[in-house]
């Protein structure tokens, strides 16, 4: 996981909202699976 300082430069760099980035320790999608889904759906009710 990102510590706060490099995940606020993340953020930063890519100009993204920090709801976007999810701590996962190996792979995003079987760690952070609700919050994905979660993300997706207010991204599709966008569309």
């Amino acid at each position: 996981m990102l510590d706060r300082e490099r995940r606020a430069s993340v953020v930063s760099a890519l100009g993204a909202d920090g709801e976007l980035l999810l701590p996962a320790k190996h792979y995003l999608q079987e760690d952070q699976a609700p919050a994905i889904a979660g993300a997706v759906k207010r991204i599709a009710a966008l569309a």
